[in-house]
């Protein structure tokens, strides 16, 4: 008798365990596609932010100085080495002499 009662006891003991694995499993499904969908969203985003920045590509053609009109008319003019800071230090510079 008591053989059975402890079989008894070890199924309950299996059965409730697999009841609890169960439960943990659907939670971490719920978890994994909550993850997901926040992912998905965060690149969606990340993408609404990106298409919201201009982008303008200036190219020579030949090798020399390439100019750009920016929407506030000032035409950029850098060479190969030049850059806005460049400019900038030369212009100050130039002042300090005069």
């Amino acid at each position: 008798m008591e053989k059975k009662d402890e079989i008894k006891e070890e199924k309950g003991l299996a059965l409730e365990m697999l009841g609890e694995m169960k439960g943990i499993i659907k939670k971490q499904w719920i978890l994994i596609i909550i993850l997901t969908i926040l992912l998905a969203g965060t690149n969606v985003y990340h993408e609404y932010l990106w298409s919201q920045v201009e982008t303008v590509l200036v190219d020579s053609k030949d090798g020399g100085n390439a100019s750009y009109i920016g929407n506030d008319g000032d035409v950029n003019n850098y060479g190969e080495s030049g850059s806005p800071k460049n400019e900038e230090q030369n212009q100050q510079t130039e002042k300090g002499k005069n």
